[in-house]
């Protein structure tokens, strides 16, 4: 239907009507500054997932279609926007701690410089963000597809074209999948955070 109406990005909402104040995952959007590489890019992302693991909770990666990466967190929908946010602006804030060189959670791109932003500010009710499989209106129709850790290293944010994701969906299966099947709950990583619901 969508298609049919000429439209080339579909960027869904993180939550669903039933649930419509507790998204089913948080997302961190990695989105690099003019001077920043994507290798800097895959060395947040790197750190993000290592954050992520020390917490146990199991986080799923894919490609912007642009320049970046998104790390998707899958979540029982019972934490509003409000905690999610408090929980994610933490592990972000970390990152930039551990990576203050390359790294930076400030929202104003003049004062950003060369440094890759980690937004987390993605995780309010109402905001968007291009969904996997979705094509970009950029040169080459890249697509926003999702890629297993393993991939982190060897892809480039290039590689994965309108011409060639179903013959990768053929390959790999749904990667996406088990970020929509697979929800955990954070009540162990608020605790160990000092976050209080």
């Amino acid at each position: 239907m969508l298609a049919n109406q000429a439209v080339i990005e579909i960027h869904p909402w993180f939550s669903r009507p039933g649930t419509i104040d507790c998204p089913d995952y948080v997302v961190f959007d990695l989105d690099p500054s003019e001077g920043s590489t994507f290798e800097q890019v895959v060395a947040i992302a790197k750190l993000l997932k290592q954050i992520l693991d020390e917490l146990k909770l199991k986080s799923y990666l894919k490609t912007s279609g642009a320049e970046g990466l998104h790390i998707y967190l899958p979540l029982v929908n019972q934490y509003t926007y409000a905690e999610l946010r408090e929980f994610s602006g933490k592990i972000a804030g970390m990152a930039c701690l551990l990576l203050p060189k390359i790294a930076t959670i400030e929202r104003n791109v003049k004062k950003r410089g060369s440094k890759v932003y980690v937004d987390f500010m993605q995780n309010v009710l109402g905001k968007t963000l291009c969904a996997p499989y979705s094509v970009r209106p950029r040169a080459g129709a890249p697509v926003s597809a999702p890629i297993n850790w393993e991939e982190i290293d060897k892809i480039k944010p290039t590689d994965f074209t309108i011409s060639n994701i179903f013959a990768r969906l053929d390959k790999t299966g749904d990667l996406f999948a088990q970020v929509l099947n697979e929800p955990q709950d954070l009540e162990g990583a608020f605790k160990t955070l000092g976050l209080c619901r």
